[in-house]
């Protein structure tokens, strides 16, 4: 691993879990910084894009894994609640509902 992308994982490990702002946002850079005393200028800039692509990186994740959530959620919503959820799938992928059977291949995807 290059300093650039050590400085990166620095960066993103000191921010991550601190409270967002500019405050904290500089404090945890810093705190990054201080790491790598002979790193110059243009490394720390090309450590915060990779930095900041990783958070993004996570962003995008986390909004999947919370569609994914949402779409369980309303699966169970449509079906009677002393059904468990592979029952729900059943049910619902014998009646042709398109969330049931996109929910069915996925777990037929874990299964192989």
């Amino acid at each position: 691993m290059s300093t650039v992308h050590e400085m990166a994982t620095a960066i993103f490990k000191e921010l991550d879990g601190r409270e967002p702002g500019p405050e904290t946002t500089q404090a945890g850079i810093e705190d990054a910084m201080r790491q790598f005393p002979e790193a110059t200028v243009a490394e720390f800039k090309r450590a915060t894009d990779i930095a900041r692509g990783m958070f993004h990186a996570r962003a995008e994740k986390t909004k999947q894994e919370v569609a994914a959530l949402e779409a369980g959620m309303e699966l169970m919503r449509r079906y009677p609640a002393g059904k468990t959820f592979g029952e729900a799938v059943a049910l619902g992928v014998a009646a042709g509902d398109s969330l049931a059977i996109a929910a069915d291949a996925k777990l037929r995807s874990f299964r192989n």
